[in-house]
């Protein structure tokens, strides 16, 4: 997951440790300031850390993070409904399935000339419902994000609230 302020974007680790084969699958440049940081030796992502987040201040390393579709964006996510996001995962599985027969109904020269897009779009495809699952187990409290101290993210209560007495008395004068 991604959260993306007005001058840094906050990347997991878990998707930091994926960044080599996100930008393969994309055929995309990552940028120095991204990689410097991302592909040094002495990053270590386990399961005390994975849901942690990098920050990056960068101007390149935010628009780059930006573009990255497959690491779901907080914004997109934090308001919906636990129905609404099993149907974005639900659509994305599908779609990968799709991709799966259509490739299987190609015959062999098509197979083999669009074997690594199709692949790359799977993949991407699988990688976001799987981010957006985890995101969902983080909404229900069955794993926690370690969410930098600066950062507020509380979820939108989609209920209206009542107005009790004292508050419509206030409200009428």
């Amino acid at each position: 997951m991604k959260i993306i302020t007005n001058d840094a974007v906050y990347v997991q680790y878990c998707d930091i440790f994926n960044i080599i084969d996100i930008v393969t699958l994309m055929k995309i440049e990552c940028p120095t300031s991204v990689s410097r940081r991302c592909f040094r030796n002495d990053i270590v992502v386990d399961g005390d850390n994975r849901y942690a987040f990098m920050e990056f201040k960068e101007k390149d390393a935010i628009a780059f993070f930006k573009k990255l579709d497959c690491i779901i964006d907080y914004s997109s996510v934090f308001n919906k409904s636990e129905e609404e996001l099993l149907e974005m995962i639900k659509v994305l599985f599908d779609e990968a399935t799709a991709l799966i027969d259509k490739y299987n109904k190609m015959n062999t020269k098509n197979q083999n000339k669009n074997y690594h897009k199709m692949h790359s779009e799977y993949h991407l495809k699988s990688y976001k419902a799987h981010s957006i699952r985890d995101y969902l187990k983080y909404k229900k409290g069955e794993i926690k994000f370690d969410i930098p101290d600066n950062l507020k993210l509380e979820e939108i209560d989609e209920k209206p609230k009542e107005k009790n007495l004292v508050k419509t008395i206030i409200d009428i004068f």
